[in-house]
């Protein structure tokens, strides 16, 4: 037979076979299994009087050793042989041990006395005193350890089931990449007691706050910490990929099936295999940035669609969405108070909540140039760690910059994100440094500030809300913000690239510049009548220096070529809310 000597084992059961190997044990193994534990099985090894190296090797090779103490437990010397290895591994290799008492008194297995003891005896019968000795030392001690009694639970299935639980957290803990997310915990509390897990119920639960709130690690932290609890689990985020509503449902479903089954390429024929497959299955699912009713209606149409104490999380920036879908119990996520947004920093930045002496002023302003936003505590945090003070001053000199408060954002963004601004500012690197302004009604804009200082304001995403607040424009704000921000035109000119990115349709807008201060007016030309503004001549006006121009080039869904809507939408926005660095 092939030596496994070299393999390793999560876990390895010691147990009398005629007693428990076709009950307790296949049931255990069972449990393990659903959990991915792999557990040593020794039905292929000859047996013979004395134990073999195979198994004093996949002793050594497990992490855990689960020790089956019943009532002709002791009748084996093979059993006590290997429970004096598992003792000595304990000893020296800080092994785990979990002693299990299957319808036998722990007391009598500590001191070899009743039942048990009678059957010790039998065996140590023409045994050496040594054999003996090592024999009664590994009973004992083994014994004494924390583990669980038949005795002390309702029925043999609640007691496997915990200690399943039992031995996979102590093989995948809870994972600790959450932990310099400042106030977790605090989030993972009040989850869990909202999923209510004293209840046999399946629940429907919703996570729902402004985007970069930390929404997404905190269902990964609470998925985390839960999905022990779970053979059937699945953390995912889907979005529309097929125009065919009907397609779309089918490929969402078996990707979701895949997902949560763990079989691949499951393919299913007609809606509703969600149903029909887990109506009966305790599962545990967190659905990641959902945007789209139908797939929760889909996936998650109703809490009957799933087995009892099953656990179901929706993560959202919608909440009409979650109400729509009727889900009653939601956990609202905000933006961390100015207190806590500074423990953030300081963990990035230290690896403690606060920062070391002589570092107070400059974590101050530190944490302060992040703001309260989670990602840009934890880059601005991660920038300064294990940098001296001479590096921090020099830092935050840099971060005082332009370049660096972009690159701050820009961090923040999605890929699609990410996507528009390689789009706007053409790769030229070397030619544009830019920096992000966020302003109100949803819209962010790229300040792009070109090497021969003419600075351009170039729009990069528009909330359609926005859509709505279009109003007139009065000729005082538009003088008032033009004086102020030495705004002197509108730039509709081509990339370098030979594509357009804005349009002008606009005639009050039009009107309104060319009343613009001191009588200038901007060179566009037939901008009511031309679909396709021209380039705007560099022309300065007595209160404008440098020139700043302005593209109202707009982004409105980010997944396809830009598209465009009126410029006086794009333009109310911006004089009401820009701010200039020049």
């Amino acid at each position: 037979m092939k030596s496994s000597s070299s393999q390793s084992y999560d876990v390895f059961p010691n147990f009398r076979g005629e007693d428990v190997r076709h009950s307790l044990v296949s049931h255990l193994r069972k449990e393990l299994d659903r959990k991915f534990i792999n557990t040593f099985n020794d039905n292929r090894i000859e047996r013979s009087r004395k134990i073999t190296p195979e198994l004093l090797l996949a002793i050594e090779n497990s992490r855990i050793s689960l020790v089956v103490f019943s009532k002709n437990y002791a009748s084996s010397t093979w059993c006590l042989d290997e429970l004096v290895k598992i003792q000595e591994c304990y000893e020296k290799l800080d092994q785990m041990v979990i002693p299990i008492f299957y319808k036998v008194d722990p007391s009598h297995v500590r001191k070899q006395t009743g039942e048990f003891g009678m059957v010790f005896g039998e065996t140590c019968k023409g045994r050496t005193e040594n054999e003996k000795r090592k024999w009664m030392r590994a009973l004992a001690e083994v014994a004494h350890l924390a583990g669980e009694d038949l005795r002390n639970w309702r029925s043999e299935a609640e007691m496997l089931e915990n200690i399943a639980k039992d031995v996979s957290n102590k093989l995948f803990p809870p994972s600790n990449n959450f932990s310099d997310f400042v106030g977790i915990e605090a989030h993972i509390e009040a989850l869990i007691s909202m999923l209510r897990f004293d209840s046999k119920k399946a629940r429907m639960i919703g996570i729902c706050g402004p985007s970069e709130t930390g929404k997404t690690t905190i269902g990964r932290a609470l998925y985390s910490r839960l999905k022990s609890d779970f053979h059937h689990r699945a953390f995912v985020a889907y979005k529309r990929k097929i125009r065919s509503d009907y397609d779309q449902k089918l490929y969402w479903e078996e990707q979701f099936l895949s997902e949560i089954l763990c079989q691949k390429d499951i393919k299913i024929e007609e809606c509703g295999a969600v149903e029909q497959r887990l109506k009966h299955t305790k599962v545990l699912i967190v659905l990641d940035d959902v945007d789209d009713i139908e797939l929760l209606k889909t996936l998650v149409g109703r809490i009957r669609w799933f087995g009892s104490e099953s656990k179901i999380v929706v993560i959202t920036q919608k909440r009409e969405l979650l109400k729509a879908h009727n889900i009653a119990h939601v956990y609202e996520v905000g933006f961390p108070s100015e207190e806590l947004a500074h423990q953030m920093f300081c963990r990035y930045a230290f690896g403690k909540n606060s920062p070391p002496h002589g570092f107070n002023e400059l974590a101050d302003e530190a944490a302060k140039i992040a703001g309260n936003r989670p990602k840009a505590l934890k880059y601005v945090g991660s920038s300064f760690r294990r940098l001296d003070k001479e590096q921090w001053v020099k830092m935050l000199s840099e971060f005082r910059s332009n370049g660096n408060k972009l690159k701050i954002s820009y961090d923040e963004l999605d890929g699609k994100g990410q996507d528009y601004v390689a789009c706007l500012t053409n790769g030229s690197n070397s030619q544009v440094k830019a920096e992000w302004i966020h302003l109100a009604l949803g819209v962010s804009i790229l300040l792009n500030i070109r090497s021969d200082g003419t600075t351009i304001l170039k729009h990069l995403s528009y909330n359609r809300s926005m859509a709505q607040q279009a109003k007139i424009w009065w000729y005082e704000n538009l003088e008032r913000v033009c004086k102020k921000y030495n705004i002197c035109g509108i730039d509709s000119s081509t990339d370098g690239g030979g594509s357009t990115y804005g349009q002008c349709s606009n005639s009050q807008f039009q009107r309104n510049m060319d009343a613009s201060p001191g009588g200038n007016k901007t060179s566009n030309q037939s901008t009511k009548d031309s679909p396709r503004a021209s380039q705007v001549e560099k022309e300065k006006i007595e209160y404008c220096e440098p020139h700043v121009y302005i593209t109202p080039a707009i982004f409105s869904d980010g997944t396809r070529a830009p598209k465009y809507v009126e410029s006086r939408i794009l333009y109310q926005s911006i004089f009401q809310q820009v701010v200039v660095c020049t």
